[in-house]
């Protein structure tokens, strides 16, 4: 008797136990999307320069399904803020996969937008063309210096500037 009743006792323990470590994993797994959806957000900032121009600044390796992010990102982006030009700054990218930088371009385009790759880095570049990435059609500049200069460009004409 006195082990049946050990038995049940230890029993509703493990059964209590077992619903608090649930209920705690459940917690932790909400924590860690969270976790995940901010980094997926702080990891490609969309920053205003300007009248209708956007730049994110990217870092890192960008596979497709970070392109995908930055993508759906940066569309929506264009269409909120009218944006005539996105900037992406690829100086820090490590690697792109092969059809990345053509298919976040040309998305860009679909909206109106004309988006400008700077700074491929020499490794990435080499990389991209040993794969034959077809980057017709895309704007590519040296730095973010000669992307603005691309974009502010008609305005400063208009506005009589030369330089």
């Amino acid at each position: 008797m006195n082990n049946a009743i050990l038995y049940a006792t230890l029993e509703r323990k493990v059964e209590e136990r077992t619903a608090e470590l649930r209920e705690r994993n459940e917690e932790l797994e909400r924590s860690r999307l969270l976790l995940a959806q901010l980094a997926d957000a702080l990891s490609t900032p969309l920053i205003r320069l300007g009248d209708r121009v956007l730049m994110a600044p990217l870092i890192g390796g960008v596979d497709d399904a970070r392109a995908a992010s930055i993508m759906d990102r940066a569309l929506s982006a264009i269409s909120a803020e009218g944006a005539g030009h996105v900037i992406l700054d690829v100086t820090g990218v490590s690697r792109m996969d092969e059809s990345t930088a053509s298919h976040l371009v040309r998305a860009a385009a679909l909206l109106g937008a004309e988006a400008i790759l700077a700074g491929v880095p020499p490794r990435v570049a080499t990389s991209l063309v040993s794969l034959g990435v077809d980057l017709s059609g895309v704007c590519t500049v040296r730095d973010v210096k000669a992307a603005l200069e691309r974009c502010y460009r008609p305005v400063a004409r208009a506005a009589g500037w030369r330089g």
